[in-house]
């Protein structure tokens, strides 16, 4: 098996694991639902995961949003499609991101940062609320009166892990790339 293979297959491990652990504790943050909360880190390890590894990083999302709404109790169906729900609003925000931005992901570099709040942190996390609640909704787990604040405290939650998780994890990425360079230039 080729070493990128290796090295994507272990990254996507990686990822799925980080996103069950932070979602596991995130959902005890739980507020409007028991599948809603105002911080989702998991998020912000999406995000991250796909600036760095672009859509490899997509196995490893969606296996960790499954678990963790499997072990939330949610039914394989509804965990499914909240599961793919995650990962393609992440990818929608990763890629507007990338539509726009072509270099390494970077936030001293004010045209990334911009474009990773407004795509990452706002746009794809408004496809994943509206996706899982309507998923919600469908299945019976909310009612109509609680879509609005359901998606809502689901779009913030979402927000809000990519803004507070995601910006540590490109740092440490950056951090990372200048510690080669300058061993390199030694």
């Amino acid at each position: 098996m080729p070493p990128s293979v290796i090295k994507t297959a272990f990254w996507n491990v990686v990822l799925a694991l980080a996103y069950v652990l932070t979602g596991l504790w995130g959902l005890d943050l739980a507020i409007v639902n028991s599948n809603v909360t105002l911080i989702w880190p998991p998020t912000g390890f999406a995000m991250a995961g796909l600036l760095f590894l672009g859509l490899n990083a997509s196995p490893g999302i969606l296996i960790g949003a499954i678990i963790t709404n499997l072990l939330n109790g949610a039914d394989p169906v509804i965990a499914t499609c909240i599961g793919a729900g995650n990962t393609v609003g992440m990818v929608v925000g990763y890629g507007l991101v990338r539509s726009a931005y072509r270099g390494i992901p970077d936030l001293r570099q004010v045209r990334f940062t911009i474009l990773f709040v407004l795509y990452g942190a706002i746009a794809g996390p408004l496809f994943t609320s509206f996706w899982g609640v309507s998923t919600l909704y469908l299945a019976n787990v909310i009612k109509l009166d609680q879509y609005l604040e359901t998606g809502f405290v689901w779009w913030i939650g979402d927000a809000m892990g990519v803004l507070l998780i995601g910006p540590a994890l490109i740092s440490l990425g950056v951090l990372r790339e200048i510690l080669v360079r300058a061993r390199g230039a030694l």
